[in-house]
């Protein structure tokens, strides 16, 4: 799968936007295909289902895969974290250094000011914390932040519980960021909810009911979303989520948790362009 990146053109008074491949292979027949480099050029790059992407503290871009977190260095990718080969060849759960931990499916992921990455490993329904990288030759090691370890079969245990660290739980968390204190906020799509996480593992609800999917706008744990997938920060106060299966796009205010919905309609399933309440998204 190659990875593309927006460059914004300036034209007049309009703002034309090209896209351009920036790394990776198209070409899934390819023979050569392989998965299994650590480290290749750009242009050589293979890549499995690419989802987040992070810049740490000295610009250095970083992306998780379906099995492995990447770092692009000097126009070079490394593979430094999870296994190699294509994302069905080494799922797991374990904490180690290096190549020698496992992810599986890690979607969200961004730095903190010291280089530390956060990362959400959906399918093991826990955030994981990678050392800041030093250099090529310092391998990073790959902990739990929050929610469940590996169980006995290897994986990571889906729940909805508050708590800090491993103690709490969670159900494939999917976006992630970080606001200026350091909190962490996440999508949270099978528990329906965003929750929060303090710099020292505090998990609380933010905004949504756990287990409960719903349309509503409204504050805390009287909102509802289908399933919050994408989020950013929008400005000092709020977040700005996309609700996938409802097919809108939420404000989450950071302190209160106010729900509103600012683009979108549930239920309509239609595409249609236009302003904040002509629009329309399908999932």
């Amino acid at each position: 799968q190659p990875l593309f990146i927006l460059l914004s053109l300036l034209s007049a008074s309009v703002m034309a936007q090209t896209v351009k491949q920036f790394a990776g292979k198209q070409n899934e027949t390819d023979p050569n295909l392989n998965y299994n480099n650590t480290t290749c050029a750009m242009a050589d790059a293979y890549f499995y289902y690419p989802f987040g992407i992070t810049w740490d503290k000295n610009g250095k871009m970083w992306i998780t895969e379906r099995n492995k977190i990447r770092l692009l260095h000097n126009n070079e990718f490394y593979n430094r974290a999870g296994g190699i080969g294509d994302g069905d060849q080494s799922q797991s759960y374990v904490n180690n250094t290096g190549v020698q931990s496992r992810f599986y499916a890690p979607a969200g992921i961004v730095s903190d000011d010291n280089g530390v990455l956060y990362i959400a490993d959906d399918e093991n329904h826990a955030i994981r914390k990678m050392d800041a990288f030093v250099n090529v030759g310092n391998a990073q090691p790959v902990n739990t932040f929050a929610g469940a370890l590996p169980d006995g079969n290897k994986f990571g245990t889906p729940g909805s519980t508050d708590g800090t660290g491993t103690n709490a739980r969670f159900y494939n968390p999917k976006g992630m960021v970080r606001d200026a204190s350091g909190n962490l906020y996440v999508a949270e799509f099978s528990n329906f909810c965003i929750r929060k996480i303090s710099p020292a593992g505090e998990v609380k609800v933010l905004a949504g009911k756990i287990g409960t999917a719903g349309t509503k706008d409204g504050t805390g744990v009287a909102a509802e979303f289908g399933g919050p997938f994408g989020i950013a920060i929008l400005d000092a106060n709020n977040l700005v989520v996309s609700d996938f299966d409802n097919g809108t796009i939420r404000t989450v205010h950071m302190t209160t948790g106010v729900v509103t919905t600012i683009c979108g309609v549930a239920g309509d399933n239609v595409h249609a362009d236009g302003n904040f309440t002509q629009a329309r998204f399908r999932e």
